[in-house]
């Protein structure tokens, strides 16, 4: 049984029994082999060992973090997205990476920046990066992108009949497993935002809710 105890699931797209139960079955055939991710881990593992602090930016948090992770989940170099219209008006389309015809939104915010509170001073809680990614994922109909501040780092699920859901993780937690030793979280991961996984995705959450309905 996989080890996520780093994780924080939160939204309605994978409840608790299913990421207990259910959830490495689902994803058997693009859950990369804990030998098959050493190198991956090892380079990330380094990466997240260099220094970040509260001066760090957008584009430090994005070269230390993302782009190592990007690679390891099987995408090429991240470049910026243009901005994306949504109800809001034009909001931030963040980085992409893609690998070949498939693409992966990330944001990369200033280190340590609340996540949930508003990018600007005198905006609402509708212009937080987590609801900005969501409208723009939404919108998009991208059902995966990530977004990170270098203190955390977030999976977000989009759904069009549903609320966003997401699966959290502290990259301090992280940092404590050795270089040799890929945690289960990483391969989740891994599995879940790598092209092969976006695309089973859809077919895991309808899965889950199935389940759920009939417990």
């Amino acid at each position: 049984m996989l080890n996520l105890s780093p994780l924080i699931f939160s939204g309605p797209a994978l409840p608790d029994f299913y990421v207990q139960y259910e959830l490495e079955r689902a994803l058997k055939s693009v859950l990369p082999a804990k030998k098959a991710t050493q190198s991956d881990w090892r380079k990330l593992s380094k990466s997240l060992r260099q220094p970040l602090s509260e001066s760090s930016g957008a584009v430090r948090v994005r070269n230390v973090f993302l782009a190592p992770l990007t690679r390891a989940m099987g995408y090429g170099d991240l470049s910026a997205a243009d901005p994306v219209r949504t109800r809001e008006g034009d909001e931030t389309g963040g980085i992409l990476c893609r690998a070949g015809e498939d693409e992966l939104r990330c944001w990369a915010w200033a280190y340590n920046i609340d996540l949930d509170a508003p990018v600007e001073q005198g905006l609402t809680s509708r212009y937080t990066p987590q609801r900005i990614a969501e409208r723009v994922l939404l919108e998009k109909k991208e059902a995966v992108g990530l977004l990170t501040n270098g203190v955390e780092l977030r999976l977000i699920i989009s759904e069009a009949a549903r609320a966003a859901s997401t699966i959290a993780i502290s990259l301090s937690d992280l940092k404590t497993y050795a270089p040799k030793d890929p945690p289960d979280a990483f391969r989740l991961l891994l599995a879940l935002a790598s092209p092969a996984g976006v695309a089973k995705l859809p077919g895991i959450l309808n899965d889950a809710r199935l389940k759920q309905e009939s417990s």
